[in-house]
């Protein structure tokens, strides 16, 4: 799916996932969010950037646009592996 010419969708520049441990359940850690794009970013070479909770949707939409005005993500593919009732609210 990512990868080379052949592949459908260029290598990601950024990988962004929930962190485990900033969940509305504190006693909870899920780690499915990392998971999901842990194979990608070892083939992409890239960090996962997991700074941003499930309470922090908010800021997590102002840092990628942020990214966007300062040009910093223009031209380039950003992967984010989010809670999916979480989804709504990163729009």
């Amino acid at each position: 799916l990512f990868g080379t010419k052949d592949e459908r969708w260029p290598l990601p520049h950024y990988i962004f996932a929930l962190n485990p441990g900033m969940r509305n359940k504190k006693k909870k850690r899920n780690y499915r969010e990392i998971e999901t794009v842990e194979q990608l970013a070892e083939k992409a070479n890239k960090t996962i950037d997991y700074s941003f909770g499930e309470t922090q949707s908010y800021e997590f939409a102002k840092h990628i646009a942020k990214l966007v005005k300062t040009g910093e993500l223009c031209g380039k593919l950003a992967v984010v592996s989010w809670k999916h009732s979480e989804i709504p609210n990163l729009a």
